[in-house]
């Protein structure tokens, strides 16, 4: 059994490049999140994105913001309803694939995403605000959208409900949270 020496460096530059692509997933994806107070991404499902537009009734005169908008997918759909609006993600890796995307749908005159957290961010302006967050940042997180969301606004929340605030809708079914300011 012999290696020629060319085999064996294709061999390390393979093994080397999955090195690295593996170092990059693991502090995109996990340590990132870990040491900046967030979630891990996991993707919203089509369908709880379908109806979150729906519940928000997003049209082009909506202002929408995404909190910790992962790949973007909630902010393309109501861009493509015709919202405007922005969102906020600590991922640099999500972060660079959602401009992709927004570009690849000819969607950046609507909807951009900011690298960074949202805590210091001023929600006032906004109609809409879509979270898929965790358990641990609802409570704060309740009291900071009760401060600075405008009468009328919605917040549509998958899987953790806002703490100590009670949804005008519950769809346990799909774990989709509806309030209204």
């Amino acid at each position: 059994f012999y290696i020629s020496q060319k085999q064996w460096q294709k061999g390390a530059g393979v093994a080397g490049f999955s090195i690295l692509g593996s170092i990059l997933f693991l502090v995109s994806f996990i340590i990132l999140p870990v040491f900046f107070v967030g979630a891990p991404h996991v993707p919203t499902p089509a369908r709880v994105i379908r109806k979150a537009i729906e519940l928000a009734q997003v049209s082009k005169d909506t202002r929408v913001v995404d909190l910790g908008a992962g790949d973007g997918r909630f902010l393309i759909a109501a861009g493509k309803a015709g919202a405007s609006g922005l969102g906020y993600e600590i991922n640099p890796m999500l972060v660079w694939l959602t401009r992709w995307k927004i570009k690849r749908a000819y969607l950046q005159n609507r909807i951009q995403i900011k690298l960074g957290s949202f805590w210091n961010a001023d929600f006032s302006q906004y109609d809409v605000v879509f979270i898929y967050g965790i358990t641990n940042i609802m409570k704060r997180l309740a009291e900071k959208l009760t401060r600075e969301l405008k009468p009328g606004a919605k917040v549509i929340v998958y899987v953790f409900p806002l703490t100590n605030l009670k949804p005008a809708k519950e769809f346990k079914e799909d774990k989709i949270y509806l309030y209204e300011r």
